[in-house]
């Protein structure tokens, strides 16, 4: 694989990292951290000046690690201590660690293997700081593996998940790296010591050097909704062949009954089914979203309109991350607790699922810290244009009218796309001035958007059989979100936009058409 197949076959892509992560996620953390985050990187961030960087990395000749985090700086970036101070007699940058506080930590391949690191560090030159800025800088003989000098580096210690990856710290002392270590694409310094950038705005600098941090999000929500296949799959196969009483009926063969066939095990587990139907295309869009922006990026000749889409990319990642990965989670223990004992072995390898797929909820963001730009974002776009866009989905204040009186149906697809719509207006026009209700209101565009993108999707959907099962788990999804949202718009003071006890009674209808329908029990 080469970087120029990414760019021209993101679908294979896609693909490989889902196969190779679904037989081990650490296996593909370690080479994903240094061929990919660390390769597009420097494609991104990099120059002309990095090519040959950028090739060994490619023929992993040099492996890298990503360091960020400080021990007491996680999403807080601008706050970072770690500094690189140029000094203009020997044309180098000198890299330091000033406390322990800023200890670059959980960082990805750094504990053993990375003989590179991108370290994000303050740029001081001229007695100035000018903000972060990421710097390449060696840290181990590539032969040996060992520390380069002025480089202390150790493992994190024992996980919870994901051990086969090594996470590290770091401090630096004096460590001395060319100039040209600098990631120069937006911003520069002169022979002379003199700053120079594209930006003079110092947040649009950073907004600019985060970029790169989107492809981490991306690929989160893709890895949770894979591990919510895994985890539902090895459910629904135990379901099918676990047996459990009798039937009832004098007239059914005297065998007992398999416990996919019990409504208290359907209703766990088939809208959880639903969920990952509907998030596994929402991942795939928003995978070609980002693929979009990056050859943008790469192309060099940004339009305005592309700095529109990656503002809308960022914002509606940190949104996605949060939701799916929480949702995976959840759907991960749902399939744990279904196996019954039998999942609490480690043979059933739900307990490594669930595991590797729990820091998720934490790297590249604490959800509920980056959730929060979502709410933002939709928010300042509300009330300045009435109108929330993100990519093809659109929201407008308009739409009110069409939701206000009760919906008389929640059968068809259309109706329920309206009812999810609706409740992404009710929660701007009516609460959105609490913690908690501002969350909902992240949480329901997300649902929203991801709703939209399924139904686009399954319009060009060919295959009438096919069709009808996917429509059926479009109508669960929908059905289970209105459900789990139950009496919110009521608590908004319209108790007209919905009639909530429809949902309730069609969700449990529809899991009950799913269960006489499907193949699954058979």
């Amino acid at each position: 694989m080469t970087y120029e197949r990414i760019f021209d076959d993101i679908d294979n892509y896609i693909e490989f990292n889902t196969c190779v992560g679904m037989y081990d996620w650490s296996c593909l953390a370690k080479f994903v951290l240094s061929w990919q985050f660390v390769g597009l990187t420097l494609h991104l961030l990099g120059t002309d000046q990095h090519k040959r960087l950028r090739e060994d990395v490619e023929a992993m000749n040099i492996f890298g690690s990503f360091a960020i985090t400080e021990l007491t700086h996680g999403s807080n970036f601008r706050a970072m201590q770690t500094t690189a101070t140029f000094d203009p007699k020997t044309q180098q940058f000198i890299l330091n660690t000033p406390c322990m506080e800023a200890s670059k930590c959980w960082v990805g391949n750094l504990g053993s293997t990375a003989t590179h690191c991108l370290v994000f560090a303050q740029l001081h030159t001229q007695n100035t700081c000018h903000g972060v800025h990421m710097f390449v800088v060696p840290i181990r003989n590539k032969e040996t593996l060992l520390p380069l000098p002025g480089v202390l580096i150790g493992q994190m210690g024992s996980k919870l998940g994901l051990h086969g990856v090594d996470n590290g710290f770091m401090a630096l002392k004096n460590v001395s790296v060319a100039k040209e270590n600098l990631l120069n694409r937006f911003s520069d310094v002169t022979d002379d010591g003199t700053f120079i950038s594209q930006f003079k705005d110092a947040e649009k600098r950073l907004s600019a050097s985060l970029g790169a941090l989107l492809m981490g999000r991306v690929a989160i929500v893709g890895i949770s909704v894979a591990n919510m296949r895994c985890a539902l799959v090895i459910a629904i196969r135990f379901s099918c062949q676990r047996r459990q009483f009798y039937s009832a009926d004098p007239k059914l063969p005297r065998e007992e009954t398999p416990v996919i066939e019990y409504p208290s095990q359907l209703i766990r587990l088939v809208p959880s089914f639903a969920k990952f139907f509907v998030y596994e295309r929402f991942a795939r869009q928003l995978f070609k979203y980002f693929h979009q922006s990056l050859k943008a990026n790469i192309r060099g000749d940004l339009k305005e309109s592309d700095h529109v889409l990656g503002k809308q990319l960022h914002v509606l990642s940190c949104g996605a991350k949060a939701v799916v990965t929480s949702c995976a989670q959840s759907v991960i223990q749902t399939c744990r607790e279904t196996c019954g004992g039998h999942g609490f072995l480690s043979s059933s390898n739900l307990g490594k699922i669930r595991e590797d797929n729990d820091p998720q909820l934490t790297y590249e963001g604490d959800n509920f810290v980056i959730i929060k730009q979502l709410v933002a974002y939709v928010i300042a776009s509300f009330e300045n244009t009435g109108a929330v866009e993100l990519f093809d989905f659109k929201i407008d204040q308009r739409e009110a009218a069409k939701v206000i009186q009760p919906i008389g149906s929640l059968d068809s697809l259309k109706d329920l796309n309206v009812a999810i719509r609706g409740l992404v207006l009710a929660l701007l026009k009516y609460s959105r001035h609490t913690e908690h209700s501002r969350l909902e209101l992240a949480r329901a565009v997300v649902n929203s958007v991801a709703f939209q993108t399924f139904l686009t999707w399954l319009e060009t959907h060919d295959g009438s059989r096919e069709k009808e099962f996917l429509s059926l788990m479009a109508q669960l999804f929908a059905l289970q979100v209105l459900y789990e949202k139950f009496g919110l718009p009521l608590q908004c003071g319209n108790s007209a936009i919905f009639r909530f006890e429809s949902a309730a009674v069609a969700n449990r209808r529809a899991v009950h058409d799913f269960e006489e329908g499907s193949c699954i029990g058979s």
